[in-house]
């Protein structure tokens, strides 16, 4: 149920999101997940052992509440981290370059998602490492990211997907296409 079909996804596109995909995507996470394993080594603990039982989520009890639970506030959370972050990007003029390279593209695919400048992925782990700080499992974490990236991979898709009266409240396909 494509938006426009005008804008398939064409060979040329999708190798240069690929690209993006190691360069901007892989790497600056691979590089941030060396420095904390970097970190667990020198010092003998690991980061989710160090922040653990002296993180907030322990202290306030969210540890107790069920997984799903536990899941949903870490989504909300991390939502709340990116658009910060997000703000951040657009507001300030130093950060719009970096960004303006996930904006360049005058389509929308789910593989857009990946388009970003390298230093991109790098400022975002600023924001969300706010959350690994918090002390949640590191499953928890890690589902609430996995949702996170399938919310931005809808986000950017060249779907007609509409959803009502939600479309007011979630920042769905159609209103994403507005933002872009």
């Amino acid at each position: 149920i494509p938006f426009r079909d005008d804008w398939a996804t064409d060979r040329a596109e999708t190798q240069t999101d690929l690209v993006h995909l190691v360069l901007s995507g892989l790497a600056p996470h691979v590089i941030v997940a060396g420095l904390i394993s970097l970190g667990a080594s020198a010092t003998g603990v690991g980061l989710a052992t160090a922040v653990g039982r002296l993180g907030v989520w322990h202290r306030v009890g969210l540890d107790t509440l069920p997984a799903v639970a536990q899941v949903g506030l870490a989504v909300l959370l991390l939502d709340l981290c990116l658009y910060w972050h997000h703000r951040v990007m657009h507001e300030v003029p130093a950060f719009w370059p970096i960004h303006e390279v996930h904006h360049a593209p005058e389509t929308m695919t789910g593989t857009r998602v990946l388009r970003n400048h390298p230093i991109g992925p790098l400022l975002t782990n600023l924001f969300v490492v706010v959350l690994g700080a918090l002390g949640m499992d590191p499953a928890v974490f890690v589902a609430a990211q996995a949702i996170s990236l399938t919310v931005g991979i809808l986000q950017h898709t060249n779907a007609d997907l509409r959803l009502g009266w939600l479309d007011q409240v979630f920042c769905g396909p159609r209103m994403h296409r507005w933002h872009h």
